[in-house]
């Protein structure tokens, strides 16, 4: 497109059309104005002058012409801004040539026309009532349905399929985008009698599913999403993104839940900058994909176990990547979908804007809640785990803090307290592990944690060859969270960042991409296991898998029978020990 086509294109742009699909604007004079899509404010700064072609923001000075605002809103190169005026002119670009996403055209195609179909099928069909009465139970309005496109897979072997077919579209391309499979009956629906949430990319292009039970007891398949294909792969994008953007853009902030139905509840809260990710634990992917759009995270998640190892596990990712991190902790162990339909949306928001924490805080507050003062073991874990908190901040001003606030929360003098710290600074603190093929803890000496063996090993398998590390990859990628933070971080940098990148291993390019604590964690491993004697062949690697899977299991039982201990409900008690026979069983086998 030549220099004078562009700007032709610019000016034929109505300027107040287009600025309308993302601001309110009010006519004053020959002029509009609105609030700024591109920061805070309560009174209207941003300019919109159809005479001159331009909308811009006497507060942030960001916007300018129609193509300025497209690149800035949308978070667009120059090519997809051009493309986007295009459309919006009803104009054939001839000299934008074609991306990824125009030689997956059909692939989209497809993906609609199934987000189209489960849309329908809620809105319209009989049998869709007690899925909608689920919806509207957790407090979703036909608003809210409408704005996510939620919709519900039938109950019946093949109706998409069937629906996909006789829509001229091929079976190969619906089995490729993960909505259909075969065997030796034919071709039938991966998801059936679920609530299907559309995962979409950050321009709104449906790249998959997210299938919820509404039905029965809660399990380990509670949410099944779609596999990774040609256009979708989970560890590289966020749910909600495409809603979310405006107002990350507008907040300069994004907050982190981890899953659907948290983002629905602060979305209707009025937090429309939530995101979350897609059943598996934060990626570097996601990170760098959070990074277009801010610096600045507030993560919130769930204050049970596994929602704190997550949390401390994205702390130290995002820490990496030189963010601005702060979470929020929850009242009562609640999640946002819980504290919602509790509290209220309005209780939810105000108590959310008033306990944003630091990430310093936050890992002391989770240390002091589980400190027992009675329990003489539980004491000085806790006391260890606060100083070893202490000892990373590089700082006598909030040493002296947390000294103070230990000293305060425990009922210990703060002079008890010093001495204890500075007697820890001067020892090297031991770390645990247990043998792949022993239950019994063993003492190692370094500062470094981990629960297994298994895990260690994983590392010298995924080393061989990028097929092995995917396949690997793919058997334990539900159960990350049953490695040690440590590990967790170097396993994500292997598969997500260098074999993306590489086909074959090589150490000296590997290393390149650690940190300094990534990299002493590595150093570590390969010193651990320099004299390990095993063979390092299918057999083992079955057992490491197996013992990850298993580690996995004994926390979500773990979790399971604290609930029970917990609950007050008599229901949700035999609900809950259904779970654990069934985890048991599970773990059996």
């Amino acid at each position: 497109m030549t220099d004078e086509e562009l700007n032709n294109l610019i000016s034929q742009t109505d300027i107040v059309n287009l600025v309308s699909k993302y601001v309110t604007l009010t006519k004053k004079g020959k002029n509009y104005t609105g609030l700024c899509p591109f920061h805070n404010e309560k009174t209207p700064s941003f300019f919109v002058s159809p005479e001159k072609g331009l909308a811009t923001c006497f507060g942030c000075h960001k916007g300018g012409n129609a193509l300025t605002f497209i690149k800035e809103i949308e978070n667009v190169d120059t090519k997809r801004a051009i493309d986007i005026l295009c459309e919006i002119n009803g104009i054939k670009n001839d000299s934008y040539k074609p991306t990824k996403e125009d030689t997956n055209k059909k692939y989209y195609e497809i993906l609609n026309k199934a987000k189209d179909f489960y849309k329908f099928y809620l809105e319209n069909d009989v049998s869709s009532k007690d899925a909608k009465d689920y919806l509207y139970n957790r407090g979703l309005n036909d608003e809210i349905i409408s704005e996510f496109e939620i919709g519900l897979s039938p109950d019946n072997k093949d109706t998409l399929y069937q629906v996909l077919t006789k829509s001229g579209y091929l079976e190969l391309d619906s089995y490729d985008m993960g909505l259909i499979n075969n065997n030796n009956q034919g071709y039938y629906d991966i998801f059936r009698d679920r609530i299907m949430f559309p995962i979409k990319d950050d321009q709104g292009r449906t790249l998959g599913f997210s299938g919820r039970k509404y039905r029965g007891p809660d399990s380990n398949d509670k949410y099944i999403n779609t596999t990774d294909t040609k256009i979708f792969i989970k560890g590289n994008n966020l749910f909600n993104l495409n809603l979310a953007k405006k107002e990350i853009n507008k907040k300069n902030r994004i907050i982190l839940h981890e899953g659907q139905m948290d983002v629905i509840a602060s979305y209707k809260a009025g937090l429309r900058e939530a995101v979350s990710s897609l059943g598996t634990s934060l990626t570097q992917n996601q990170v760098n994909l959070i990074s277009k759009y801010t610096k600045n995270v507030i993560i919130c998640y769930d204050a049970d176990k596994a929602g704190i190892k997550s949390s401390l596990r994205a702390i130290n990712l995002f820490k990496k990547n030189n963010f601005n991190i702060h979470l929020v902790l929850l009242k009562d162990n609640l999640d946002p979908d819980e504290m919602v339909k509790k509290y209220g949306a309005d209780e939810y928001l105000k108590y959310f804007e008033e306990n944003i924490i630091d990430d310093i805080e936050y890992q002391y507050r989770i240390i002091i809640k589980n400190i027992d003062i009675g329990d003489k073991e539980k004491l000085n874990n806790g006391l260890n785990e606060a100083y070893k908190l202490l000892s990373s901040l590089n700082s006598n001003i909030l040493e002296e803090k947390y000294i103070s606030s230990l000293s305060r929360d425990l009922n210990i003098s703060i002079d008890s307290i010093k001495a204890d710290f500075d007697k820890y600074k001067s020892t090297y603190t031991p770390g645990y592990f247990e043998d792949v093929f022993e239950d019994r803890p063993k003492r190692i000496e370094n500062k470094k944690i981990f629960r297994s063996l298994a895990e260690l090993r994983l590392f010298i398998h995924a080393k061989k060859s990028k097929l092995q590390a995917l396949k690997i990859d793919s058997e334990i990628n539900n159960y990350l969270n049953a490695l040690s933070i440590e590990n967790q971080n170097l396993w994500m940098t292997l598969i997500n960042d260098y074999y993306c990148k590489f086909d074959e291993f090589d150490e000296a390019y590997f290393v390149k991409l650690l940190s300094k604590e990534d990299m002493e964690q590595y150093l570590f491993i390969n010193e651990k296991l320099a004299n390990d004697i095993q063979n390092y062949d299918i057999n083992d690697l079955e057992k490491c898998i197996d013992k990850i899977k298993i580690l996995a299991i004994d926390d979500e039982i773990q979790m399971k029978k604290n609930l029970l201990r917990k609950s007050q409900d008599e229901n949700k008690k035999k609900e809950l020990m259904n779970d654990i026979f069934l985890l048991k069983k599970r773990r059996g086998k």
